[in-house]
């Protein structure tokens, strides 16, 4: 279960009915040990697994993500960890920033855009956990503060052959969101909104997760799930992905411009591995639950051995009440 739980953490259960995002203890059907993993979906629902997303009854299961506290983190600029070269890191200084004390100042125009492609690594109490394959839905954090009223605030997310990129401006009182896409790279305006009130200072999140545009101040979404397509993705001759269909994030804008703290999360990938729910959709009957882990590429769960039924659940954790410090996902507390 990690990053969400570390084998020796003390927690608080429950008996209330298990609802879909909450983890629960239980005996697997198939070996009687006891584990822990999260509801993917409950009594009476259809439950699909495709391209890495989770379907239920048909529709793309969109949760809440409005902070890069919802996501699994990579990158948090506030925790001293040591990182491996292959690490993804945001080259503030190649990109104009100038380091003062914690923060970054940029008096120019420029975008620390990713280094390279991020794995589906995690960051785990203070320690790198390195990962195998590349990371997918990327949502980026960054405390701002635009020092005059011409400065902007850039958030940048590459998605295959497309371009998004969000700029706040105005003195923090006009949002707008563009697209562009490769090869032809014609930069089309998709929302533009006046921000009220106006928020020249805070926490800015972007992420296009769940195939869905999310951004958010202060945890407040101000773009809240707003479905977009890709373009059809290139492929190398020996049938491997090109390049260009990795995810990268970039943090910039038009000086003079302040940055914080920044994170860098990747939501839940859900592979099409196992048995059930992964060829066609998997009904569930009454009192049952599909139940699948935090870390679905390495876990064993209801993909392998189907439905658990209520009568195998042990209760749902309400809280960890040790160790503390740490945020559901598995970020530092403020």
């Amino acid at each position: 279960m990690e990053p969400r739980l570390v084998e020796g953490d003390l927690v608080i259960l429950n008996s209330d009915t298990p609802t879909i995002g909450e983890r629960v203890v239980f005996h697997e059907p198939d070996s009687g040990k006891l584990a822990v993993k999260s509801v993917a979906a409950g009594p009476g629902q259809r439950v699909q697994f495709m391209g890495n997303d989770l379907y239920l009854d048909g529709k793309i299961h969109r949760r809440p993500i409005y902070s890069a506290s919802d996501l699994v983190p990579l990158i948090d600029t506030d925790q001293q960890v040591p990182l491996p070269e292959t690490a993804p890191v945001f080259p503030f200084a190649e990109a104009g920033f100038v380091k003062e004390e914690q923060r970054w100042k940029l008096n120019q125009k420029g975008v620390a855009l990713l280094k390279r492609p991020p794995h589906d690594s995690y960051l785990l109490r203070d320690t790198f956990h390195q990962g195998n394959k590349w990371a997918a839905d990327l949502g980026v954090e960054v405390e701002y503060e635009l020092l005059s009223p011409d400065a902007e605030l850039h958030l940048v997310m590459h998605k295959g052959l497309a371009l998004f990129t969000l700029i706040v401006s105005d003195g923090g009182s006009k949002l707008q969101l563009t697209r562009s896409d490769q090869p032809d790279n014609e930069v089309v305006i998709l929302l533009e909104q006046e921000i009220s009130p106006r928020r020249p200072s805070g926490s800015a999140f972007l992420t296009l997760a769940d195939r869905a545009i999310t951004f958010a101040i202060d945890g407040q979404p101000l773009i809240k799930a707003r479905a977009y397509k890709l373009p059809t993705q290139p492929s190398l001759s020996d049938g491997s992905p090109d390049f260009r269909t990795f995810e990268l994030a970039g943090i910039g804008g038009l000086g003079p411009l302040m940055l914080g703290r920044v994170r860098l999360g990747r939501d839940i990938s859900y592979p099409s591995t196992g048995t059930w729910g992964v060829k066609e959709a998997f009904q569930l009957a009454d009192q049952e639950f599909f139940l699948i882990g935090d870390n679905p590429s390495e876990s064993h769960d209801s993909r392998n051995y189907g439905a658990v039924s209520s009568d195998r659940i042990l209760g749902t954790i309400s809280y960890r009440i040790w160790p503390r410090g740490w945020t559901d996902f598995g970020w530092a507390n403020d």
